[in-house]
């Protein structure tokens, strides 16, 4: 029998963004830490923890909602991960100064963080 579950985003004393199924009592499934440097302006990294393998889809998105560019659409190991955004759109062309968003998504999970590009 399927039971709806409660999901809790929160923030722990390294700033790192995590989730966790209410009453379940098990660690996060993936964290997403801040990226660094942030603000930026040529290049930041995004760091993310895996509790086990899977799939994920990490993408930046304008304030909008519109996507930027998609850093990766695939399957990772267990770990600590990281990844460099250029600051580029998908086209290669350089992204306006402002807020962005980074999406980590695996199945229905999904966190999100904001950064700063300063041109």
């Amino acid at each position: 029998m399927n039971h709806p579950r409660l999901i809790v985003q929160y923030l722990d004393e390294n700033g790192t963004m995590a989730v966790r199924h209410e009453g379940d009592g098990k660690p996060a499934a993936f964290s997403v830490q801040q990226n660094y440097p942030n603000p930026f302006n040529q290049s930041t990294i995004l760091p993310i923890e895996l509790e086990k393998r899977r799939p994920i889809k990490l993408e930046i998105h304008d304030l909008q909602g519109r996507l930027v560019c998609c850093l990766f659409d695939g399957t990772l190991a267990q770990g600590l991960h990281s990844f460099t955004w250029n600051g580029r759109n998908a086209q290669g062309r350089p992204a306006s100064s402002g807020v962005y968003l980074f999406s980590l998504r695996s199945g229905s999970e999904r966190l999100v963080r904001r950064m700063l590009l300063m041109r």
